[in-house]
């Protein structure tokens, strides 16, 4: 009986050593975990708070206000016209409009020496360069003379910054319904893209053509049916809103509160038939302003009031290859590829245009690395 009596009492005690051990881990680890989230607390009430971007600019979203449609609103243009035809000219196949910000001089006079002189050689091409005014006036000045000496420069009547770049998309369709309303088509492009021009006409002579039927305002009122055919052409995405204002492409939620885009066009390059010009520009104008202007046109208008089908084309690269996007051979079989600076584009071009053999192995296995690599991007949204 006492030995039992003596194993029972150090089984009691171990139990007690067991619950008390177990006590002081639990106080432990609450301690810990309160002590981690106080922390976290205090950091964030020291954080300093980011700057929303500034919107106090924009009394309506109504773009009939700032686009004014039945005002001349091109402070400088070329004239001529590009578009004008003259006895024996061909008849304009290409216009491509350039985005440019007022400060980007040095990128214009690249893209005039590299892919936009190339261009020239091709016919019924023209190139225009869209930019808004500049509240400095030393840089409006010296945008005047560029525009007198290279008569390739169209200047509206919007103060040009990256959040109005609907406007300046928006003032693009207005200009090309005026002055060139028979563009066959209209590539769009940035100007830190660099364009395999080569490429980009087989995509034009290769492209396919869907059949629509839009309507149109008629200026006497009422509207009136027209069936059209038309091609959109670029990098679809499918992607979210980012709601992080550290973010260039930060969407507020009252501007668009859905948690998912339609399908759009990247909007560093893409092409269209001048056939969508009148439809793209009506469906503007009583669209509501949001600041991203890829998914304005190409998504909100486009896809989903317009009900257009968009061209997905893998070689309109909207950011460069993660492994070997310096390579060659990745500018020779892309159309587009955006990203570029300007002393980079000049170089690029430099190289691109030799001989060089881009059947290598190396080529191959870092190309399928990178596919690897967007394939993970676009899971996790990076």
């Amino acid at each position: 009986m006492g030995k039992i009596r003596v194993m029972n009492q150090v089984r009691i005690k171990m139990r007690r050593r067991k619950i008390s051990t177990r006590l002081f881990q639990m106080v432990i680890v609450t301690i810990v975990t309160t002590l981690f989230l106080y922390l976290i607390f205090q950091a964030s009430l020291l954080k300093t708070p980011t700057a929303l971007p500034d919107f106090s600019w924009l009394s309506t979203r109504n773009l009939s206000v700032y686009i004014r449609p039945e005002e001349q609103t091109a402070l400088i243009e070329p004239s001529p016209s590009p578009c004008r035809s003259m006895s024996g000219s061909p008849s304009i196949r290409l216009l491509v409009a350039v985005f440019s910000a007022p400060k980007n001089k040095e990128a214009r006079s690249v893209i005039r020496k590299t892919w936009g002189r190339k261009f020239q050689e091709y016919p019924g091409v023209k190139i225009v360069f869209m930019l808004g005014r500049s509240l400095d006036s030393d840089l409006h000045k010296s945008l005047m003379l560029e525009a007198e000496d290279h008569n390739d420069v169209v200047i509206e009547d919007f103060h040009d910054t990256y959040l109005n770049l609907t406007l300046k998309t928006t003032f693009m369709l207005k200009w090309i319904g005026k002055s060139c309303p028979d563009a066959k088509f209209v590539f769009k492009v940035d100007d830190d893209v660099f364009v395999n021009t080569e490429k980009l006409w087989a995509t034009l002579e290769s492209s396919h053509l869907y059949s629509s039927m839009v309507t149109l305002p008629e200026k006497e009122g009422g509207t009136v049916p027209y069936n059209i055919d038309y091609a959109l052409i670029g990098h679809v995405m499918n992607t979210v809103p980012i709601r992080d204002p550290t973010s260039k492409w930060y969407l507020p939620p009252n501007f668009y509160p859905l948690n998912i885009f339609p399908k759009f066009l990247s909007g560093t390059g893409y092409v269209f038939t001048g056939s969508l010009v009148p439809p793209l520009y009506s469906c503007t104008l009583k669209t509501p302003f949001i600041n991203l202007e890829d998914v304005f046109l190409t998504g909100l208008c486009a896809t989903t009031q317009l009900a257009l089908r968009l061209t997905h084309n893998q070689e309109f690269v909207w950011r460069p290859m993660a492994i070997g996007g310096s390579h060659t051979c990745y500018f020779k079989h892309s159309v587009t590829v955006h990203g570029s600076t300007p002393e980079h584009m000049e170089e690029v071009w430099a190289r691109t245009q030799d001989n060089h053999l881009c059947d290598s192995i190396l080529f191959s296995f870092m190309t399928f690395c990178s596919k690897v690599v967007e394939f993970v991007r676009n899971i996790f949204r990076v």
